[in-house]
């Protein structure tokens, strides 16, 4: 559990983030800063904190080409139905809420990748809600942001094409919100969009140059990656021999040396098959040189296995050891006594000769058997 001492820096940090942001973002800023903690505390027993609140106009279309599938998407609309606008929240959010929910608690880990469903949605609108609500008493005192109150949460969007189905086209104004649940537990985004109308100041529309636009197209590019256990070696005649069932032997050195390639066979790294959450998956290690990996031999049998390791230097000659000395003129040694007898256990040793033993009778003769029968 983190220290008073490392809350208070923290809070620090995080007010002055939103003192460095545009007066719309400050003012966005302070409001969730109030809301966001005592409302999560008195629903979810939790801490919470915002972090940095930015505020941009963006298109719809532009925003979804940013979203994960793992995020969940909730329709927000007023009561009165004069407009509509999107939450999105990202996957460790959700996560956050979901544990506090069912376990009462955030846990630290990995979060486990995975399509929202529309109990996810409901389980956020159970806190998104009562936020929203706080925020609206913080922003009806001042003027201009009447145009991003009084929304709700609404439906279930499942993905993108249902968001274009459901919300108009055109430019929304896009708050993007940090939380913070534990001090640094969970830290996730939510994303809110309100259908614009007259913006207030100091909100400006995204602006950016050529090469900026080019580079963003380029890196957004989807590319191909292939994992390479092992490649073998096998005749024509047997390939075209293969049927269902053949068995090709993999070597367990393998796992250790997969390798990631480019569509045209280049390849870009290495990496070791393992597994994450259940699921197969490679863990990308640094590159090395062109031709190393493993490949398996016709016969099966594993082939040299290079991991990038570097080369052993070469080790000094040792000299050479003194032979045996010449037996002529190793030193005469004189006999040894023959050694003396083991002593009897148990037995006395008596002084002087032994006595003599007395003559033994001499036995009768012993009369003659009659013979055995044939």
């Amino acid at each position: 559990m983190a220290t008073e001492g490392g809350q208070t820096a923290i809070r620090k940090k995080l007010q002055s983030a939103r003192q460095q942001a545009t007066p719309v973002a400050a003012r966005l800023g302070a409001v969730w800063g109030e809301a966001v903690p005592k409302v999560t505390e008195d629903v979810l027993g939790l801490e919470a904190m915002v972090g940095r609140v930015g505020v941009t106009v963006r298109s719809l279309t532009r925003t979804l080409e940013d979203v994960p599938e793992t995020s969940l998407m909730v329709r927000l609309e007023r009561p009165d139905g004069e407009g509509f606008g999107l939450a999105i929240a990202e996957a460790t959010l959700l996560a956050a809420i979901i544990e506090a929910q069912t376990g009462g608690r955030v846990r630290k880990g990995p979060v486990p990748e995975r399509r929202p469903t529309a109990t996810d949605a409901m389980m956020l609108a159970d806190l998104l809600d009562p936020w929203l609500v706080a925020a609206d008493a913080g922003l009806l005192d001042h003027p201009g942001f009447e145009d991003v109150t009084g929304y709700r949460t609404g439906g279930y969007l499942v993905d993108a094409r249902t968001v274009l189905m459901s919300l108009p086209e055109g430019d929304y104004k896009l708050a993007e919100i940090a939380l913070d649940f534990q001090t640094g537990t969970r830290v996730g985004g939510l994303k809110l969009l309100f259908p614009p109308c007259d913006a207030p100041q100091g909100i400006e529309e995204e602006e950016k140059s050529l090469g900026e636009a080019l580079s963003d197209a380029v890196m957004d590019a989807p590319a191909r990656i292939e994992a390479v256990l092992c490649t073998t070696k096998r005749s024509l005649g047997q390939i075209t021999a293969f049927q269902p069932g053949d068995v090709l032997k993999v070597p367990l050195s393998s796992l250790m040396a997969v390798q990631l390639r480019s569509p045209d066979g280049r390849r870009l790294s290495s990496a070791r098959l393992g597994q994450l959450n259940g699921q197969r998956a490679v863990r990308v290690q640094l590159a090395a040189p062109a031709g190393q990996g493993v490949e398996a031999q016709p016969d099966g049998s594993p082939g040299e296995f290079a991991a990038g390791l570097p080369d052993m230097p070469d080790l000094p000659d040792l000299p050479d050891l003194p032979g045996p000395p010449d037996a002529s003129e190793a030193a005469s040694l004189p006999d040894l006594p023959p050694p003396p007898p083991p002593p009897m256990e148990g037995l006395s040793q008596p002084d002087g000769a032994l006595p003599a033993l007395p003559d033994l009778p001499e036995l009768p003769d012993q009369p003659d058997l009659p013979p055995l029968p044939e």
